[in-house]
């Protein structure tokens, strides 16, 4: 009959005991296995790190490109307002295309104001005028402010790169000089300074005399195509001689399209707000 030990169980052979009592029973310890990262999990770890640096970079990084932008603009203000012909010259660059796009938001801005002050000034008009022996109350009149904020803006930066475009197909393709658009765009943006000015000159003048306010945005358009006409030989090696139509050309065929345009986008609209302008004395 078999025999097994009292204490542990184990089973004993004939004769022997079992000598589970001399021993020490040895603690269990559990271990956790951890798997060993390979080199593909650093990898992908690195990846994702650099992706996040490069995110916060890029968020830093926007306002300071927007403070440079500001900062060159109000630098090339400066400097046309002392040597106009050298600051067009100088900014007539491919490089600085980006501050060429702010200079003309600035222009189509100012325009923007005065012709909304204008407006203003139209509709209180009207309103009086509809009055009869103050008797009559009149009606309210909405200013479509918005609106015609929006169309002046696009009209605006519209016209002066539509112009820069036509004065850069003269020059490259009809006269054959080596030139970009950028470049050009550049000299009608810098130019515009002059006009911008003019506008912001002529909307204060609005509540003294209307006469005296389209006189100063007349002068000031007539400076801004004297700069462009001197200063667009910096587009390229071109014959001066040619350079004065050049300017002349582009101007005029840019806002006639654009006035066709508006005519036909807004028809009606556009013909009786050029008559009450008129009607006005504006």
């Amino acid at each position: 009959m078999a025999k097994f030990c009292t204490k542990c169980g184990k089973p004993l052979v004939e004769g022997t005991t079992c000598n589970c009592g001399n021993s020490e029973q040895q603690p269990v310890v559990e271990t956790l296995n951890f798997e060993q990262p390979s080199m593909k999990d650093f990898q992908q770890a690195s990846n994702m790190n650099q992706t996040m640096m490069n995110q916060a970079q890029v968020g830093m990084a926007q306002p300071s490109k927007a403070k440079n932008i500001l900062n060159d603009c109000l630098a090339v203000i400066k400097g046309f307002f002392k040597k106009p012909v050298t600051t067009i010259e100088e900014n007539a660059d491919d490089s600085k295309f980006t501050n060429a796009l702010a200079l003309a938001g600035v222009f189509a801005v100012s325009v923007m104001v005065f012709v909304l002050v204008v407006l203003g000034d139209i509709y209180s008009t009207l309103e009086k005028t509809m009055t009869i022996g103050g008797l009559v109350e009149a009606p309210e009149l909405e200013i479509p402010y918005i609106k015609v904020g929006l169309i002046t803006f696009i009209t605006v930066a519209g016209t002066l790169a539509l112009m820069a475009l036509l004065a850069w197909l003269i020059l490259a393709k009809l006269f054959k000089v080596n030139t970009t658009y950028k470049k050009v765009f550049g000299i009608y943006a810098v130019s515009s300074i002059i006009s911008a000015a003019a506008a912001l000159v002529a909307t204060v003048c609005t509540f003294i005399d209307y006469r005296i306010a389209f006189i100063v945005l007349g002068l000031g358009i007539a400076l801004n195509t004297h700069y462009v006409s001197v200063t667009i030989k910096a587009a390229g090696q071109a014959d001066e001689n040619k350079l004065g139509y050049v300017v002349v050309v582009a101007q005029y065929v840019a806002l006639f399209v654009v006035a066709f345009l508006l005519y036909k986008i807004f028809g009606e609209d556009f013909t009786t707000a050029m008559g009450s302008m008129s009607s006005f004395g504006l």
